[in-house]
């Protein structure tokens, strides 16, 4: 496989994920899944992505329709069932692992309090060694206990 083709596959199974998140949140027709999934990666979405995967959920019975008059037009507004709201809060939970396992090595934890810096903290050097501290405050605390500050 590409590169090329293996990055599409990526894109594409990304964009399944953000379809599953949107429907999370409440039914929509599918012209509105098509146009907030543009909007969400900024760039133009085929059909063709979107809708073989709606009809794939409703095989599944992880998603179901209704028509809807909007406006002049009838569409399908599409529903998760309760087993895809559970379908999905399986995939969220695997994800969040693998996104948690992908980031964890790069967060520090503060030497005081302990919480997971995710950007900016406060370093300190305590005995030539440099310290990762998520504030100031807890900086001073940890050297004050120690009977350095």
């Amino acid at each position: 496989m590409s590169r090329q083709v293996e990055a599409q596959q990526i894109a594409s199974d990304m964009s399944r994920l953000i379809i599953l998140s949107m429907l999370f949140g409440g039914p929509m027709h599918g012209y509105q899944i098509l146009e907030q999934l543009e909007v969400r990666l900024g760039r133009r979405i085929s059909p063709g992505l979107i809708y073989p995967f709606l009809r794939q959920l409703e095989e599944r019975k992880l998603l179901r329709h209704r028509k809807v008059r909007i406006g002049r037009k009838i569409k399908k507004v599409y529903e998760l069932t309760a087993n895809g709201k559970k379908f999905c809060m399986n995939i969220f939970r695997r994800v969040i692992t693998m996104v948690s396992q992908a980031i964890e090595p790069t967060l520090n934890a503060c030497a005081h309090c302990g919480c997971k810096v995710y950007e900016g903290g406060h370093i300190e050097v305590v005995e030539g060694r440099k310290m990762m501290f998520c504030c100031i405050h807890c900086a001073q605390t940890y050297l004050r206990n120690r009977g350095e500050a």
